[in-house]
């Protein structure tokens, strides 16, 4: 999907399942790779000191590191929920090899976009000191309530 200005959106209700099937959960992995693949390249190769840098030079670059860390972070948290989603099954259920292949890879993906979120959550403080808390906060209640809730699927609201 794209949006007005022709940007590509990923974008669902809150109230539906992410995806139901594994092939559903594939094909909605694909769109956030397209998604993230049409970003600038700042966006999808910064690492801390290029941030750093760009911060102290540039009169908007702690605004465009300010967007660098919460679009990763808020991608990456979607990335892991929809990974997440997958790993939903309980443990007995899996019967088969490829039951359980299946489980490990999304538990695999899901830990991948924990580790790719989190790195925006271990390098704001040092970039942007006085903002990192309200951030943090707001944040790490979203990944508490998606990782641990498990009355998250199917229409309910975590407020």
């Amino acid at each position: 999907d794209r949006d007005v200005t022709g940007v590509q959106t990923c974008a669902l209700p809150i109230s539906l399942q992410l995806a139901a099937t594994t092939r559903q959960r594939s094909q909605l992995l694909g769109r956030f790779k397209a998604c993230i693949d049409s970003w600038p390249e700042l966006f999808r190769t910064w690492d801390e000191q290029s941030l750093c840098v760009l911060g102290a030079t540039d009169p908007l670059g702690r605004r465009v590191v300010r967007q660098i860390f919460f679009l990763t972070s808020h991608y990456w948290h979607c990335v892991m929920l929809i990974h997440v989603e997958g790993c939903d099954p309980a443990i007995e259920t899996l019967k088969s090899d490829s039951d359980w292949e299946e489980h490990l890879s999304c538990v695999r993906g899901a830990l991948e976009a924990a580790h790719s979120t989190l790195r925006a959550f271990f390098v704001l403080p040092r970039l942007l000191e006085g903002e990192a808390g309200s951030w943090w906060t707001m944040a790490h209640r979203a990944f508490a309530a998606a990782v641990s809730n498990p009355e998250r699927q199917h229409g309910t609201v975590i407020t």
